[in-house]
């Protein structure tokens, strides 16, 4: 019983020192994306303790390390998204976490849609994007993860082409359901049915 309790007690302290470690690691990367987001964006003191909080908030709401909120906050900095890259890093992570999708895909993902149809960073609209996306994955052998993935690539020559957002969308989730490929393929052959037919030469050079 002694001997028992003693592996208890061993395995517990373990689990607390384990624990402490990586809390001290996540403090560790933290403030390296926060020296980055400074950097970056040359935020106040004030603005940088409202992002630092935000990401604690986020990763406990999504489940993620704080420390990949900060460096998607770091990256629409960096694209110029000024005070918006807050709200675009928490819709890239929840992008990721319900698209089953890595980080660079769904930034990726947000960062061409909005390019190429001009929302200027407007959540509402990129989050109708990223429902519509759902509802297809929800209904048809395919996913947010391959859509996001092809609407990454082919939205910038599909605007071009006059194509809208929920159309391409549609079609991404079609070709993905009904041939197993992957979004990148299915960007490929719809980039190359745009240009081909809808794109005058001298626009698609």
């Amino acid at each position: 019983a002694k001997m028992a309790l003693w592996q208890l007690q061993g395995n517990a302290i373990a689990g607390v020192k384990r624990s402490f470690v990586e809390a001290l690691d996540t403090m560790k990367d933290v403030d390296d994306e926060m020296v980055t987001i400074r950097k970056v964006t040359g935020a106040t003191t004030a603005e940088l303790n409202k992002i630092e909080k935000q990401a604690y908030d986020t990763a406990s709401a999504y489940g993620v390390a704080a420390d990949e909120y900060l460096n998607s906050v770091a990256n629409f900095s960096r694209a110029g998204y000024g005070e918006q890259a807050s709200a675009l890093a928490e819709l890239a992570t929840k992008t990721q976490i319900v698209g089953d999708t890595d980080a660079e895909t769904a930034q990726q993902f947000l960062l061409s849609v909005d390019a190429a149809y001009k929302y200027q960073g407007s959540i509402e609209q990129l989050t109708k994007v990223l429902d519509g996306a759902n509802e297809i994955d929800n209904n048809y052998a395919t996913s947010i993860e391959k859509i996001a993935e092809g609407l990454g690539k082919v939205a910038p020559i599909a605007a071009q082409a006059h194509v809208g957002v929920d159309e391409l969308t549609a079609a991404i989730g079609t070709i993905t359901a009904v041939t197993q490929r992957s979004g990148t393929e299915a960007s490929t052959a719809l980039r190359a049915l745009f240009r081909d037919r809808f794109i005058p030469a001298h626009e698609a050079a």
